[in-house]
């Protein structure tokens, strides 16, 4: 009978035990949980006072570049291009980089043959993109013909800047690359 009793008792001390240790790791667990979501709040209360971006603003945050849609207390979420919608912790939201605040450039670049004069070339773009403003409303300013910007073996490397907003960018490069071609087809300057 006496030895039921010691068993019982050191069962009971390992139960005891093993409860004991249980509740220890489930704590350990909901605390580091408790930590990360009031980490989140945190950074989510920072960035909503401190105003670094807004909804509808373009930001990338380490490759990731899209369009803030929402931003809670826990996540932010951001849209890409492709219209995923990429769901972050506020937590992990570093090296943001606002691509709304200033405007950007549309960079657009094109080769022609080493025979073209780069004034002519110059007079021509200065003159044709005098009337962009009006075709493209979402330049900024009048696109800028930059010159040279590599040589080849028999051909240049040109470049065109226009400014616009950073969500116009895509767009206006498309564009303003056909409308590129058309000047050069229009000048008979051929365009590789």
């Amino acid at each position: 009978m006496s030895e039921n009793k010691t068993e019982n008792k050191t069962e009971e001390k390992r139960n005891y035990t093993i409860t004991l240790a249980s509740l220890g790791l489930g704590s350990l667990i909901i605390g580091m949980g408790a930590r990360e979501l009031i980490t989140d709040i945190i950074a989510g209360l920072f960035i909503i006072f401190e105003g670094d971006f807004r909804v509808g603003d373009v930001i990338d945050i380490g490759g990731c570049v899209g369009m803030v849609q929402e931003i809670g207390l826990r996540t932010t979420k951001i849209a890409g291009w492709n219209k995923n919608v990429k769901i972050l912790n506020n937590r992990n939201l570093t090296n943001v980089v606002n691509m709304t605040r200033q405007s950007s450039y549309a960079l657009i670049s094109f080769m022609v043959p080493a025979s073209v004069d780069i004034g002519f070339l110059k007079e021509i773009f200065v003159e044709e993109f005098k009337t962009y403003p009006e075709k493209y409303p979402e330049l900024l300013d009048v696109p800028k013909f930059m010159g040279i910007k590599s040589f080849q073996a028999n051909s240049f490397e040109c470049r065109v800047i226009a400014e616009v907003d950073e969500i116009n960018r895509g767009k206006l490069e498309y564009e303003l690359s056909g409308a590129i071609k058309q000047i050069l087809k229009k000048n008979g300057i051929p365009n590789f």
